[in-house]
């Protein structure tokens, strides 16, 4: 019998054959049926397009000062300008590359790491999962934002920084989250199988319980970075984020607020509702993939 030609994906669905190419019109398909997660993926997608079109767009230099302060909407200045003469049109495309770096690397150290963590915690158990979880326990019993803060005055401000003091925010929650669900595939017949064919500790975790703990792992990841985006800016408003000469959503509300009589209406609620179209867009997604990985929530 002759072989399939290489380069041709073969995939399982209902008991036909479907090829690689019809991968792209099963995404469609996918998101055909998902409206709200199609909507939210269009809302990311533009996110991304703003941040890695910014040089090209940006009709200022960010942090020149180059005009007066808090001139209002005009050819040169579409979004005017903030107190001090810098464009908030430019600061707003590129305060998306700082939001999306931040935003992505914090949650990928987090639940990351949390997601490591719970595997170790739930798969070895015992004193390991006894000091695991009273350690998660402590970090839960300050809120995330107090966390970031101490970290940032220990540390200083700076873009890695911040993702680490956020990145240690997300922590406790995928921890337990993954744990749960390694404590769930520890007990199944496949787990057993491979203990008793004589696999390591290390090779079933890593090797069968991992892979088939990856969908909780790629919906926290999904839904967590607007949660993450939010905070970076509201350590930006506080003044404690990424510093004073990085264009950042959150330091454009804090400047706006220090100046809410005199500033240009512009520089309040323009990175407000970008902060919130981003929020949204990834939250959607992030409830799309949940709702597509988990069984008891297809229709």
């Amino acid at each position: 019998m002759a072989s399939e030609p290489t380069g041709i994906a073969v995939l399982q669905e209902d008991g036909l054959e479907r090829r690689g190419p019809q991968g792209l019109l099963k995404g469609v398909r996918w998101l055909t049926k998902r409206p709200l997660a199609a909507f939210g993926l269009a809302l990311v997608l533009s996110l991304v397009v703003m941040a890695f079109t910014a040089p090209v767009f940006a009709t200022h230099d960010p942090r020149d000062l180059e005009a007066d302060g808090n001139l209002g909407i005009s050819r040169e200045h579409y979004l005017g300008t903030d107190p001090v003469g810098k464009d908030i049109y430019s600061l707003l495309l590129y305060g998306s590359r700082v939001s999306l770096a931040v935003g992505l690397g914090a949650v990928l150290v987090g639940v990351s790491g949390g997601a490591l963590l719970g595997l170790t915690s739930g798969f070895l158990g015992g004193a390991v999962d006894l000091f695991g979880q009273r350690f998660i326990d402590a970090m839960v019993a300050y809120p995330t934002i107090i966390k970031a803060l101490v970290l940032m005055a220990i540390l200083g401000p700076g873009p890695e920084n911040v993702v680490i003091a956020l990145g240690v925010g997300f922590l406790p929650h995928a921890t337990r989250i993954i744990r749960a669900v390694v404590l769930r595939e520890r007990a199944r017949d496949y787990t057993l199988a491979a203990r008793a064919l004589g696999a390591s500790t290390a090779r079933i975790m890593f090797r069968h319980v991992l892979p088939n703990s990856f969908a909780p792992y790629l919906v926290l990841m999904s839904v967590s970075i607007g949660g993450a985006i939010v905070s970076e800016a509201s350590l930006s408003f506080l003044g404690a984020g990424v510093g004073p000469h990085v264009p950042s959503w959150g330091q454009m509300l804090g400047t706006a607020a220090q100046s809410f009589f005199d500033a240009s209406p512009t520089l309040a609620w323009a990175p407000g509702l970008i902060i919130s179209l981003a929020v949204l867009g990834f939250n959607l997604l992030g409830d799309g993939i949940r709702d597509s990985l988990d069984p008891r929530l297809r229709s």
